[in-house]
C-alpha cells in the first residue's frame, strides 16, 4: 500500500508542476519576485505546491526538534517527500545527486524548480526543521549552497521563526564541523566549500544579536530588558547544546541519517568527491568556534547591571510561570559552568567564566539558604512574599507542604492553583503506586475546592490545554462512578431554584471538573454518548444554556492538532474505535456546527472524508453522511480549507463501488445514495470552490488514475456524452482483450477462451443498463434515441428506440438469472425507467408514432413475462401485465403512461416494500 500511495503522490506532483509550468514557464527560472506579475506567479505557484503537500501528505508545520516523538511517526514520508523536492531543485549538484543509491532515481522525475522556489516552499509549508536536519546529511558543497539562499531569505520570515531557525542552524553547523574529521563529500573545493560553512555561521551569530531581531521596535526600557534576558537565556542554550554534542556519540544520529542522507554515489562513484580533514585541523577549527560562541555570549552578559536582573527577576521564563526569567538564566549559567569544569571546555576563557559566576551569584543569598520548611515557618511569622517562592519551588513539595499551603490558601493567586496541578504532572512521573497518588490527589483536592466554579474551570482547562496527551492522573479515574455520577446528578437541576439546590449545582459542577481533569478524553468521550441517546430530549447536558455546557463546551473547544478536541474525540469514536454508527450521529454534528463547536471543513475533512475511504458501507451512516454532506455543501457552510478535490475523488469512487453493490441492498437505495453523491458534485461546481487549474487536476486523477466506472467519469468531465462513456468502455475491453490474448502468462485455456469473445457496442450498453440509476437509463438512453442513433448504425429513432428495448429486455433476464449478483429490485427499477423512457420519447417524436411507441412498450413488457414467471414474481408481474392490458388506450398519452406508472408501484407494493419516498410524482 505504501509504495502504491507514493507512486500515485508522485505521479499527482509531477502532473501538477508539469502543469504550472506550462502555465507559468519553466519553473527553474524564477529566481526573485523583481516584477509585481512574477510575484503573483510566484505566490500562485507555491499556494498550489504548499497546498498539495498539506492536504495529501500532511507536510505542514513540521518541528522535529521540538517534538521528534509526536512527528516520528511520519518522518520518513515528510524526508522522503523533502527529498524529492531537494533533488529536483536546480542546485549546482544537481546532476551529481542522481548517483545516490537511494535517491538517485528521483532526479528529473518533477520539472525542475529553482532555489528560490524551493526555500519558498519550505517557508510556507513551515519545514524549516526538515532543511535543518538535511543539512547534517549531505555533501558539503551543497550544504553550503543551500545556506546561501537560506540566510538570503531568512528575513521573510516572521522574526519567532527566524530566531528559532538562526539557533538550529548555529547548532547544526557546529555539529557539521565536529564531525568533519570522519569524511565528507564535495564536488567542490573542499576547503573553499569549508571556509564558506565557517563564514555563514559568523553570519548567523551576527544575525542573532542583530537590533532586527532583539529590540529595533521596543520602545520601552523593561521590554528591551525583557528581550535581551531572553535572548541572554538563548544563547546559552545553544552554547549548552554545542558543548553536549562534544560528547554525544556520532551514531546517536542515525535514526535520522538514514532519511536524509544524500551522496554522490556509493564508494567506488563518489571516491573522488570523498575527502577527510585531519582531526588536529578540526580541533583547532571546534576550539574557534568556541571562542565566537564565548564572544557573542561575553558581550551579552558582561554589561548587565542590577536594573535589568530586577527586570527579570519580575518576569516569568515562559508560559508555565513557576519560575523567573532571572532565576532559569542562573540555573542554565550553573550548568553550564559545571559541563565546562567537568569536560575541560572553555576553562581557559576566564573572562567568560568571571561573567558566569557573575550572573549566578546575582540572587540573595537567603535564597539558597532557607530549605522549604524554613521558608514555611518564615511565611508564617508574616513574609508573605515567601509565598510566591514557595510556590515556584513545588518541585521539592512533600504531603506536609500541602497542608500548609491549603491553611494559607488565601495567599495564593489563581495561577498558584495552576502550579498545584502541575505539581500533580511533576509529582505523577515518580510515583508507582496508586495508593502514594491518591494521597497527594487527596491533598491537592483539598486545595481546590476552595475555588469557585468558573477559576476551578480556568485552571483545569490550562492543564489540559497542556496535558491533554500525557495526563498522569488517568490511574484515578474511574468508569463505573462517572456514569453513575451521571445518572444521579446532572439532571436535578429541574426540579426548582432553591438556594439549597444552587449549591446543589454547583458542588456537581466542581464534581464534573475534577472527572475531567482525570481522564478528560475518557469523560468527553462519554458526555458524547450521553448526548447521542438524549439527542431529542431536554435531558441534554452539553447544549443545556447554563454553566455546566458552557464548561464542557470550552474543553469541546481546546485546540488538539490540526482540529479540536470534539473532532479528535469524534474520530477516535468513529474511525479507530470502530464504534458502530449510531442513528442520532447527523443530529448531533448539526447541532455542534449550530453551536459553532465544530467547524464544516472539520467535519468534512476529518470524519466524513477518512470515513467514505475506509470503505464501510452501512444503510444507516452512508445516508447520514452523504445527506449531510449534500446539505452542508448547499448551505455554503464551507471554506477554501475543506479538500474538495479529495472529496469528489472518494464520491465519485464510492459512486463506482455503489453500482456493483450485491442483493444485500435495493436498486432504490443504491439509486438514492448516488442521487446523493451527484448533487454534492454539482453544488461543489456551482459553487466556484474549485479553480480552472484544480479542476483539471481533478479530471486527470479520475480519468488516468483512479479507473472509476465510466458513468462516473462524467461527474468531472462534464462535457462528455452517452457515446463517450460507451466508447470508454469499448477503450478498456480492447485493452484487456488484448493483453489477455498476447500476454504468455496467462493460461492457455484462458487465452482460448477470451479469443473466442467478440463484445459489440450493444453489450457495453447492456453492462450500463444494469449499472445506472432510472434517472441516468432515462437520459442516456434517449440521447441515444434521438441524437446518436446513427453512430449505433440504426436507420431512424424508431428503430433506435425499439432496439433500445429490446436490450433492456436483454438486461432484466440478466438480472433475473444472476439476481443475487444485482442489488434486489433491480428488475421493477428497469420497469419504471422503460415507462419514464417511453414517455420521455412521445414528447419528442410526431404524433402519429404515439401507437407504434405504446405497441413497443406492451410486447416489451410482455417478451419479459418467460424469464419472470421462473421468480417470486411470477403471479404478480402477470396480474401486472393483466392490468395493463386493460388500461384505456385511447386516453391521453401522459395518462397512459401515468396509470401504468401507477399499476407498477402497486405491483412493487405487493412484492416488497416500498418507501414512499423513493419515487416522485409525476
Amino acid at each position: 500500500m505504501d509504495e502504491i500511495f507514493d507512486r500515485t503522490i508522485t505521479e499527482d506532483i509531477t502532473v501538477m508542476l508539469s502543469k504550472l509550468q506550462l502555465q507559468y514557464g519553466e519553473l527553474k527560472l524564477f529566481s526573485s519576485r523583481a516584477l509585481q506579475e512574477i510575484s503573483h506567479f510566484i505566490d500562485e505557484i507555491i499556494r498550489i505546491i504548499t497546498s498539495f503537500l498539506r492536504n495529501r501528505i500532511g507536510m505542514y508545520n513540521i518541528e522535529i526538534f521540538s517534538n521528534l516523538k509526536r512527528e516520528s511517526t511520519y518522518l520518513p514520508t515528510f524526508a522522503k517527500y523533502y527529498n524529492y523536492l531537494l533533488l529536483n531543485t536546480n542546485f549546482t549538484s544537481q546532476s551529481l545527486l542522481s548517483q545516490d543509491v537511494l535517491f538517485g532515481h528521483v532526479v528529473g522525475i518533477w520539472p525542475t524548480l529553482s532555489p528560490y522556489l524551493f526555500i519558498q516552499i519550505i517557508w510556507h509549508s513551515k519545514c524549516e526543521d526538515l532543511l535543518i536536519e538535511s543539512l547534517m546529511h549531505m555533501p558539503l558543497d551543497l550544504c553550503v549552497e543551500i545556506l546561501d539562499i537560506t540566510i538570503k531569505h531568512i528575513n521573510e520570515l516572521t522574526t519567532t521563526r527566524a530566531k528559532r531557525l538562526i539557533f538550529y542552524l548555529i547548532y547544526k553547523i557546529y555539529n557539521k564541523c565536529l564531525w568533519l574529521h570522519l569524511g565528507t563529500i564535495s564536488a567542490e573545493n573542499l576547503m573553499k566549500s569549508f571556509q564558506k560553512l565557517l563564514m555563514y555561521f559568523e553570519i548567523l551569530l551576527q544575525l542573532l544579536v542583530s537590533p532586527k531581531y532583539v529590540t529595533s521596535d521596543i520602545l520601552f526600557i523593561e521590554q528591551k530588558y525583557l528581550q535581551h534576558g531572553v535572548l541572554v537565556k538563548n544563547i546559552l542554550h545553544c552554547i549548552k547544546k554545542c558543548m553536549h554534542s562534544k560528547i554525544k556519540n556520532y551514531l546517536e544520529n542515525y535514526n535520522l541519517t538514514r532519511f536524509f542522507r544524500l551522496t554522490y554515489g556509493n564508494y567506488y562513484n563518489d571516491a573522488k568527491y570523498h575527502q577527510m580533514f585531519p582531526a588536529n585541523q578540526i580541533k583547532s577549527i571546534i576550539a574557534r568556534l568556541d571562542h565566537k560562541l564565548a564572544t557573542i555570549l561575553l558581550n551579552q552578559i558582561k554589561y548587565v547591571d542590577s536594573s535589568e536582573y530586577r527586570v527579570w527577576k519580575s518576569n516569568y521564563a515562559n508560559e508555565i510561570s513557576v519560575i523567573s526569567l532571572h532565576r532559569s538564566i542562573i540555573i542554565d549559567c550553573h550548568y553550564l559552568r559545571e559541563f565546562m569544569k567537568q569536560n575541560n571546555f572553555l576553562v581557559k576563557n576566564e573572562q567568560m567564566c568571571l561573567c558566569l559566576k557573575q550572573l549566578i551569584h546575582s540572587r540573595n543569598s537567603e535564597q539558597y539558604i532557607l530549605t522549604i520548611q524554613e521558608l514555611c515557618h518564615r511565611i508564617t511569622e508574616g513574609k508573605l512574599h515567601g509565598m510566591k517562592e514557595l510556590i515556584m519551588r513545588y518541585k521539592e513539595w512533600d504531603l506536609c507542604t500541602l497542608d500548609f499551603i491549603r491553611q494559607k490558601i488565601n495567599l495564593l493567586s489563581l495561577n498558584d492553583f495552576y502550579v498545584i496541578l502541575e505539581y500533580f504532572h511533576y509529582k505523577f512521573a515518580y510515583l508507582h503506586t496508586k495508593a502514594k497518588k491518591y494521597q497527594i490527589y487527596v491533598s491537592v483536592l483539598k486545595i481546590l475546592i476552595h475555588l469557585r466554579e468558573q477559576d476551578l474551570h480556568f485552571i483545569i482547562l490550562k492543564y489540559i490545554k497542556r496535558h491533554f496527551d500525557d495526563n498522569c492522573l488517568e490511574d484515578l479515574y474511574n468508569e463505573n462512578s462517572f456514569n453513575a455520577f451521571i445518572r444521579r446528578n446532572l439532571l436535578v437541576e429541574k426540579f426548582d431554584n432553591s438556594q439549597s439546590m444552587m449549591d446543589a449545582t454547583a458542588q456537581r459542577c466542581r464534581s464534573l471538573l475534577i472527572f475531567i481533569l482525570l481522564n478528560p478524553k475518557a469523560v468527553l468521550s462519554t458526555v458524547i454518548f450521553y448526548e447521542l441517546e438524549t439527542i431529542e430530549s431536554a435531558d441534554s447536558i452539553l447544549f443545556r444554556q447554563n454553566m455546566t455546557g458552557f464548561f464542557l463546551q470550552n474543553y469541546y473547544s481546546l485546540k488538539k492538532d490540526q482540529c479540536n478536541v470534539l473532532t479528535y474525540i469524534l474520530k477516535y469514536i468513529i474511525l479507530e474505535r470502530g464504534t458502530e454508527w449510531h442513528i442520532n450521529y447527523k443530529i448531533f454534528i448539526t447541532k455542534v456546527l449550530d453551536y459553532q463547536m465544530m467547524t464544516a471543513d472539520d467535519v468534512i475533512n476529518e470524519l466524513y472524508i477518512p470515513y467514505l475511504m475506509s470503505g464501510n458501507i452501512d444503510e444507516i451512516s452512508i445516508n447520514d453522511i452523504l445527506s449531510h454532506t449534500r446539505n452542508i455543501v448547499k448551505r455554503i457552510l464551507c471554506t477554501n480549507q475543506t479538500k474538495f478535490i479529495m472529496l469528489i475523488v472518494i464520491l465519485i469512487q464510492k459512486a463506482s463501488l455503489l453500482r456493483r453493490l450485491d442483493a444485500t441492498f435495493s436498486k432504490f437505495q443504491v439509486n438514492g445514495w448516488i442521487k446523493f453523491i451527484n448533487d454534492i458534485v454539482e453544488c461543489v461546481y456551482f459553487s466556484n470552490a474549485l479553480k480552472m487549474l484544480e479542476y483539471n487536476m481533478l479530471h486527470t486523477l479520475i480519468v488516468d488514475q483512479y479507473r472509476v466506472e465510466p458513468l462516473d467519469i462524467r461527474k468531472a468531465w462534464r462535457e462528455m456524452n452517452v457515446l463517450d462513456i460507451i466508447r470508454e468502455y469499448e477503450k478498456r475491453y480492447f485493452v484487456i482483450h488484448r493483453q489477455l490474448r498476447i500476454d504468455p502468462r496467462c493460461h492457455p485455456n484462458l487465452r482460448s477462451y477470451v479469443q473466442s469473445i467478440s463484445l459489440d457496442r450493444e453489450s457495453f450498453i447492456r453492462h450500463m443498463i444494469l449499472h445506472c440509476t432510472e434517472e441516468e437509463y432515462t437520459r442516456f438512453m434517449s440521447d441515444l434515441i434521438h441524437t446518436f442513433w446513427y453512430h449505433l448504425g440504426w436507420t431512424d429513432e424508431m428503430m433506435a428506440y425499439e432496439n433500445i428495448m429490446r436490450i433492456t429486455v436483454d438486461v432484466s433476464q440478466i438480472a433475473l438469472m444472476y439476481f443475487e449478483m444485482f442489488p434486489k429490485d433491480i428488475f421493477v427499477m428497469l420497469l419504471f425507467a422503460i415507462v419514464h423512457l417511453c414517455n420521455n420519447i412521445v414528447k419528442h417524436l410526431p404524433r402519429d408514432k404515439y401507437e407504434a411507441i405504446r405497441c413497443i412498450l406492451l410486447k416489451t413488457l410482455f417478451s419479459m413475462s418467460h424469464m419472470a414467471n421462473r421468480t417470486q414474481y411470477k403471479d404478480s408481474y402477470n396480474c401486472l401485465l393483466k392490468h395493463i392490458q386493460e388500461v384505456d388506450q385511447y386516453t391521453s398519452r401522459k395518462i397512459y403512461f401515468k396509470t401504468i406508472f401507477r399499476k407498477i408501484t402497486k405491483f412493487l407494493e405487493k412484492c416488497e416494500y416500498l418507501e414512499s419516498d423513493l419515487h416522485e410524482d409525476w
